[in-house]
C-alpha cells in the first residue's frame, strides 16, 4: 500500500524494546493566563513540578527524552522549556526564539537528555501583544493564548500532564472575584501592567499533574514559587560554522 499521508508503518516480528510517550506540561487553559496589552515581550511561565515527576516514575530511574513539540497561539514569540535538578539549572531541553505559529514541528535533540528523581521544569513563552488593545486571555480559540511543551520521551511512564494556574491571592483570596477586577483596570497605563505583573509574581501557584493508575488520578499542590538557586548561564561559543 503506498499513499501520500506521510505516515510510514513497519511490520516487524520482533517487538520494540520500550513503548514511547508524551507528557504535557502546559499553563491551565482558561482566563488564569493573562497576556496584558501593548507589551512587546510578555513572559508567561508554566512549571511542572517534581512531585508529579516523582509520582510518574515511581521505581524507575529515569526516562529519555528525544524530542520536544512547543505550542503557542497568535502572540507567541518564543518558547522555552527550562530543566532543573536540585535546585540548579541545567540546559534547556530546547529553546524556539523564532516561534512562528503557522510552522510548528517535533524538534528531535541530537542528544537524549534524561529526567530523574527531583527534576522540575518551567515552560517560559513570551508574547507580542501590542496589537491587542485589551488583555489576551488563555484558552482553545487562535485568538486566546496557550503555552504548552509536549516532551517525547521512553520508556513509557504513568505521567500524563503537569502544569499550574496562579491563583491571584495577592488580589484577592476568592478566586471568583478576580476576574471583574481586573477587567476593571486600565490596561493601557504601563505602570497599571507594572502593578499587574507584581501582583501576578506575588501570588500563590496552583500545580498539578494527571498520573494513570493512581486514586486520585489527579493531584495538586499550591504554594509561592522560588527561584532555582543556580540559574543555567549559556556558554558564549558557537558550534555553528
Amino acid at each position: 500500500m503506498i499513499d501520500n499521508s506521510g505516515i510510514r508503518i513497519t511490520l516487524t516480528r520482533t517487538i520494540r524494546q520500550h513503548d514511547a510517550d508524551i507528557i504535557l506540561i502546559s499553563h491551565q487553559v482558561d482566563w488564569t493566563q493573562i497576556i496584558p496589552p501593548f507589551e512587546k515581550a510578555y513572559r508567561s511561565q508554566t512549571y511542572c513540578v517534581s512531585q508529579c515527576i516523582d509520582h510518574g516514575l515511581g521505581n524507575l530511574k529515569e526516562i529519555k527524552v528525544f524530542g520536544v513539540l512547543h505550542h503557542a497561539h497568535l502572540l507567541g514569540r518564543t518558547i522555552k522549556t527550562r530543566h532543573f535538578r536540585n535546585g540548579t539549572e541545567l540546559p534547556p531541553l530546547t529553546t524556539d526564539s523564532n516561534y512562528d505559529f503557522n510552522f510548528q514541528e517535533t524538534r528531535l535533540l541530537r542528544e537524549e537528555i534524561p529526567i530523574q528523581h527531583g527534576d522540575n521544569f518551567i515552560v517560559e513563552c513570551t508574547y507580542d501583544s501590542t496589537g491587542r488593545s485589551v488583555p489576551t486571555v488563555g484558552g482553545l480559540s487562535t485568538q486566546n493564548e496557550m503555552c504548552a511543551s509536549f516532551i517525547l520521551y521512553y520508556p513509557k511512564i504513568e505521567l500524563k500532564s503537569c502544569g499550574s494556574s496562579p491563583t491571584y491571592d495577592s488580589i484577592s483570596n476568592d478566586l471568583h472575584k478576580v476576574r471583574p477586577l481586573l477587567e476593571a483596570y486600565n490596561w493601557t497605563s504601563p505602570q497599571v501592567r507594572e502593578v499587574f505583573e507584581e501582583k501576578l509574581r506575588g501570588s500563590s501557584i496552583t500545580h498539578s499533574c494527571e498520573v494513570d493508575k493512581m486514586v486520585p488520578r489527579f493531584l495538586k499542590y499550591t504554594y509561592r514559587e522560588t527561584p532555582p538557586t543556580h540559574e543555567y548561564i549559556p556558554s558564549v561559543s558557537s558550534t555553528c560554522p
